[in-house]
C-alpha cells in the first residue's frame, strides 16, 4: 500500500477558514517508505495585499527567506488548476480513481498531517477523495516515543528547516526513520 505524503505552506496556522494555501508538495512512497514520485506546486493568491495582511511578520519573513514568495510570483497558478493537476497526477501514479473503495485508498502521511488534511478539506477537497481517512503522522510517533521511551535520542534534522513542501517532506521521511528506530530499540 503506498502512502501519500503531503505538506502545505500557508499564510498561518489558523486553518482554511482564516488562512490561504500557498504551496503544496506530495511525495508518494511505497510501504517501505521509499519515494516513488514527487510533485510541488504553488498557488497564486488572488490578492497579494490580502495574502500579506494574513501573515504575521514571522511568517512573512519565513516565506521570503525560503524563496516561497518569489516562487509564487513566478510559478503560482490558480488553486483550481493546481488541484486538477495534482488529482490527475495522483490518478496516474496510484492507478486509482475516486470510485475505489476507501479501504484500498492510500493513507495520508506527513508531520502534523491533520493540519494539512484540514487545509486540503477547505481548499482542495478533490485531493482527499483519493486518499483514505487514515493518517500516518510523524509527530504522533514523536509524542509516543517521548512518552514511552524518554531516553530515546532526540531527532535533529542537521540543518535549519527550509519551509518548502518537498524539503519538509524529505525531513519528515528522515524523522520517521529515526522514530521507528528509536521505538524498536527502546527498553
Amino acid at each position: 500500500m503506498p502512502f501519500v505524503w503531503v505538506d502545505t505552506e500557508t499564510t498561518g496556522l489558523n486553518g482554511p477558514q482564516h488562512d490561504l494555501l500557498l504551496a503544496i508538495g506530495i511525495i508518494l512512497t511505497d510501504d517501505s517508505f521509499r519515494a516513488t514520485a514527487r510533485i510541488e506546486r504553488y498557488i497564486r493568491p488572488e490578492d497579494w495585499d490580502v495574502m500579506l495582511g494574513l501573515m504575521s511578520p514571522v511568517v512573512t519573513d519565513m516565506h521570503f527567506r525560503s524563496g516561497l514568495m518569489r516562487r509564487l510570483e513566478l510559478h503560482g497558478e490558480k488553486m483550481s488548476r493546481v488541484e486538477g493537476e495534482i488529482c490527475d497526477w495522483l490518478d496516474k501514479h496510484l492507478g486509482r480513481t475516486v470510485d475505489m473503495p476507501i479501504t484500498e485508498r492510500p493513507a495520508l502521511a506527513g508531520n502534523t498531517v491533520g493540519f494539512d488534511r484540514a487545509m486540503l478539506q477547505g481548499c482542495m477537497p478533490r485531493i482527499l477523495e483519493r486518499v483514505s481517512y487514515r493518517s500516518l503522522d510523524v509527530s504522533s510517533l514523536k509524542v509516543l516515543c517521548y512518552a514511552t521511551a524518554p531516553r530515546a535520542a532526540r531527532w535533529d534534522r542537521g540543518h535549519p528547516k527550509q519551509h518548502t513542501p518537498l524539503a519538509d517532506l524529505e525531513d519528515s521521511l528522515d524523522e520517521l526513520a529515526h522514530w521507528r528506530q528509536a521505538l524498536r530499540t527502546a527498553p
